[in-house]
């Protein structure tokens, strides 16, 4: 199915694009893109699960090692990057719901 390009932001997505911008996981144009282009938000949803899981895998990886200083900063970047997710999605609430791997 190919992307729907309307090249102007969705409506009541100015709180979203600021709270991405906070997050720090996307860049500037990334956001922008992401609201205008559903392709590339489908992308960028994709990048944000994959993100999530390798660091949580990073921080497993770092409890096993008894680095909780590394395994906490893993976790917190991946909260980050489920949140990221979440608000692409265009959900509310826990960022638990974000954990699903299906777009």
């Amino acid at each position: 199915m190919a992307s729907r390009r309307t090249g102007t932001p969705r409506t009541g997505t100015r709180g979203i694009s600021d709270e991405l911008e906070q997050l720090l996981t996307l860049s500037r144009a990334q956001i922008d893109r992401a609201l205008t282009d559903d392709g590339a938000r489908d992308g960028l949803i994709e990048l944000s699960l994959d993100e999530d899981l390798e660091l949580r895998e990073a921080a497993a990886a770092a409890l096993d090692r008894g680095d909780d200083e590394h395994a906490r900063a893993y976790e917190q970047e991946a909260s980050a990057w489920r949140h990221t997710a979440r608000l692409l999605r265009g959900e509310t609430g826990s960022d638990r719901s974000a954990r699903s791997r299906t777009a």
